[in-house]
């Protein structure tokens, strides 16, 4: 969009959270002839890229015709308050899209999906390097406390230009949810994307695991050495060989079953506590009705 002083700006910036369907999302919004999205999905401009300055980050969209609003998702931009000042500074006129889930059930994702590309994990059954990995890093935990995320947001932003939405809604009626979104985005709200029924970067376990973990293994190897560390990441992420071969190796079991981890014995009570408490100021301040089974 053009801001009053004739300004070029982003209609609106999704911002969070992780493992709530933003790859989804950003999908069907790019689908949408009506919107361009940035492309590739997450170009960290506000929080990696920022100093490669404004030109750089207008050189990820390209309108057409059609085009009436320009959007961008990067999950953890809910977890940056440096990226919502810059967002604030630059563009105080975009709206902020959230789409949050159970916050015991994303974080359980997280930890899933880290623990499967990352460690070779194939069956999510490793309790003891699942709370390995949360004593090591606490993002898991602290991206699922949707209030202290957001309150940098709420502060910078009026609330009306904060689009909160929930993956459980997505998930009951995904039409129903995209015909609200795009609405409220001032777009043709009875498109239909091709992408409506898919699921993207859905978290599997593995059919030949051997051979799995031992791809995820050369990854761990080749990226510990200077030379090729780049050289592999860049390449896994132009050829999109990590989603070829996950679909390769997907198993039908884990098609229909999740994490087998339950929060409490991986987080504690100390961390059932804690989002609970973030639960409740997130309900009581935004005046949100949660999704029942958010406890």
């Amino acid at each position: 969009m053009k801001t009053d002083d004739g300004k070029w700006s982003p209609d609106f910036i999704g911002v969070g959270v992780e493992r709530s369907a933003t790859s989804w999302l950003w999908t069907c919004l790019d689908e949408h002839p009506q919107i361009c999205m940035s492309h590739p999905k997450e170009i960290h401009y506000f929080n990696r890229n920022y100093d490669q300055g404004e030109k750089w980050y207008r050189q990820h969209f390209a309108p057409d015709a059609h085009t009436r609003i320009f959007g961008e998702i990067n999950p953890v931009y809910m977890d940056d308050p440096l990226a919502c000042e810059r967002i604030a500074r630059d563009y105080p006129n975009a709206k902020i899209l959230v789409i949050l889930r159970n916050p015991f059930e994303r974080a359980l994702s997280h930890l899933s999906v880290i623990l499967r590309n990352e460690q070779g994990v194939v069956d999510n059954q490793d309790l003891g390097l699942a709370r390995e990995t949360v004593a090591l890093d606490d993002k898991y935990l602290r991206r699922s406390l949707y209030y202290r995320g957001l309150k940098p947001y709420l502060r910078a932003f009026p609330r009306e230009r904060i689009i909160i939405l929930f993956y459980e809604d997505m998930k009951l009626d995904p039409q129903a949810f995209l015909h609200s979104l795009f609405f409220q985005l001032g777009v043709d709200a009875d498109f239909l994307p091709a992408s409506l029924e898919k699921i993207i970067n859905r978290t599997s376990n593995y059919r030949f695991p051997l051979i799995f973990w031992g791809l995820v293994k050369l990854r761990q190897i080749l990226k510990t050495l200077p030379v090729t560390e780049r050289l592999v990441e860049r390449f896994i992420k132009k050829s999109n060989l990590w989603s070829w071969s996950s679909r390769i190796f997907e198993s039908d079991h884990a098609k229909k079953n999740g994490s087998k981890l339950e929060f409490e014995e991986v987080f504690g009570a100390e961390g059932r506590d804690i989002i609970t408490a973030d639960l409740e100021l997130l309900v009581k301040d935004l005046h949100l009705k949660v999704p029942a089974g958010w406890n």
